[in-house]
């Protein structure tokens, strides 16, 4: 295997899938009430649908069997401005944008047959002697086909009121001054399915429990056990978060915190839940200002000053 970064070469074991359609429609109304207001209407419609399935080890070894991922993306716009001219000084533009959008993605990562072999390899048999420490039967950790399935979804409502007025004070000088109101609610929920079980595990209360097992000369660490014992309960708590590799001697330190680094698909929190319910909702009132001056008949200058808004994401 190279090590050229340049060399625009990769290994895989399988021909990796990227599938995108995109597809949408938008339809313009322009319908004049006066010599001077125009109405205008702007209907648009938006698919995107996108299907993936990467080697994302980017070797020829079997450590990842599956990466998929489907996005499905719908988007409808409407724009109502009304424009039009006060006089024969002043440009205006007043009018309304709506945007709903849904977004659907499906992401699947497992473990292929190679990865147990691979991360025993890495941790220097440390896998299976885990397996072996906690009384779980052999090949339970890494197993092929672990892994993760993420569901999110996310749907955005937003509502726009604007105006806007060109101010001619002279033949070179001309004033902006715009105004706008936005009001956006979304809503949002991710799911997951985690079957890797080696990610899952709490190494720190592993190793507690062990130690103040030992400490105590073979106590288990319940509530009432741990409030008789506290000294052992903080001794064991010392050990338990120390990392063999940042101690010495080794005995006082857990030897399990050197294997976090394997738990790649730790599971997570799922959003919605208890404390957060997945929506929100936001509101602001924005303003631009522009004073531009064509300083001759080929330079223009210009100063300007606004205020932005972007909602929860």
């Amino acid at each position: 295997m190279t090590e050229d970064a340049f060399a625009r070469e990769q290994f895989l074991d399988f021909d990796p899938v990227n599938e995108i359609d995109n597809q949408g429609l938008s339809v313009q109304v322009d319908y004049a009430l006066t010599d001077n207001i125009e109405l205008t209407s702007i209907t648009a419609y938006r698919e995107l649908d996108r299907f993936e399935n990467a080697d994302v080890d980017f070797t020829s070894a079997a450590l990842v069997s599956r990466n998929t991922g489907q996005t499905d993306i719908e988007t409808f716009t409407q724009e109502i401005p009304l424009s039009g001219q006060y006089g024969e000084n002043i440009d205006w533009l007043v009018g309304g944008f709506y945007f709903d959008e849904d977004v659907d993605q499906v992401t699947n990562l497992t473990y292929g047959p190679a990865f147990r072999a691979y991360a025993d390899a890495l941790s220097l048999g440390g896998v299976t002697a885990t397996e072996t420490a906690l009384g779980v039967p052999a090949a339970t950790f890494f197993a092929n086909g672990q892994g993760v399935l993420d569901i999110a979804t996310q749907q955005d409502e937003t509502f726009s009121l604007f105006a806007q007025a060109d101010f001619i004070l002279s033949d070179r000088a001309i004033l902006t001054l715009g105004l706008n109101y936005t009001e956006v609610e979304k809503e949002a929920e991710v799911r997951q399915t985690n079957t890797d079980v080696f990610s899952g595990l709490d190494f720190t209360a592993i190793g507690f429990s062990g130690a103040f097992g030992t400490l105590s000369g073979g106590l288990t660490p319940t509530p009432g056990n741990i409030a008789a014992n506290p000294t052992v309960a903080a001794q064991a708590s010392a050990i338990s978060t120390t990392s063999c590799s940042d101690t010495s001697p080794p005995p006082a330190c857990n030897a399990l915190l050197d294997l976090r680094a394997l738990q790649f698909l730790a599971p997570f929190q799922d959003f919605p839940n208890v404390v957060e319910n997945g929506k929100t909702s936001d509101d602001k009132v924005t303003w631009t200002a522009r004073l531009a001056f064509d300083a001759t008949d080929n330079i223009n200058v210009y100063g300007s000053v606004s205020t932005g808004f972007k909602a929860t994401s």
